[in-house]
């Protein structure tokens, strides 16, 4: 736990400064849904050619930092519920497929809306359009898997038998994340991301920033207080 509490900061910041660079600087336009919800992020990173990509990248290592947070999980796991810890640990390595479909989206969705907002050629911007939407399902066929994933690991995290010195509260919450992400996802992928955004919010917002947050504090709190010689009489 002790790393966990060490590393769950850098969770949180990465998810936060996705959040100021996408609402703060990609923004919602409703000129981003003038060809239909399928192209949103097409027209939003030709509107945003700097701030789309930078989102990205933190988007994509948002992923990374899940992943290895749900990791660190499974080793705390490891003696108390040990299948439960397996799978938790194939859920956190599992988010590579969404550091993928993020590291595709920083760099194909974003070269791809550049250069639609560059053209006026009714032929080029089809082939870009068409292009789009072959990148767009292998990146959401990432996404999806890796929401799977990150549902199964944040529920087993709730409810697997805790080891000691785990509070009942991070289980809790935990379940919580789950159970948004479980929503989320098949919400996502039957009326898309636009309609499930709100779900999405929630969970980075709770899920990963203030989870993470008040993890970091709690028990580097507790770790201090047991250093303390106070804490030894």
């Amino acid at each position: 736990m002790r790393f966990l509490a060490r590393f769950a900061p850098i969770v949180a910041s990465v998810a936060m400064v996705l959040i100021v660079l996408f609402l703060g600087g990609v923004g919602i336009s409703s000129s981003d849904d003038a060809l239909g919800p399928d192209y949103t992020e097409l027209l939003q990173a030709g509107r945003a050619p700097v701030a789309f990509p930078a989102a990205m990248v933190f988007d994509a290592f948002g992923w990374l930092a899940i992943g290895f947070s749900l990791i660190a999980f499974s080793r705390i796991f490891q003696r108390s519920a040990p299948i439960a810890s397996t799978f938790i640990f194939v859920a956190g390595v599992g988010h590579l497929l969404g550091f993928l479909g993020g590291m595709l989206r920083m760099t194909g969705v974003a070269n791809l809306g550049v250069m639609y907002a560059a053209t006026t050629d009714p032929a080029t911007q089809e082939m870009l359009r068409s292009s789009y939407l072959s990148l767009s399902k292998v990146i959401g066929g990432l996404f999806l898997a890796g929401d799977v994933l990150a549902a199964l690991g944040w529920l087993l995290v709730g409810i697997a038998k805790r080891p000691a010195g785990l509070p009942r509260w991070v289980a809790r919450w935990a379940m919580v994340s789950g159970m948004l992400v479980a929503v989320f996802t098949p919400l996502s992928a039957i009326y898309g991301v636009t309609v499930a955004f709100p779900i999405l919010f929630l969970y980075v917002l709770s899920g990963v920033v203030v989870f993470h947050l008040v993890f970091a504090i709690k028990f580097r709190r507790q770790g201090a207080s047991r250093a303390s010689p106070g804490a030894t009489g």
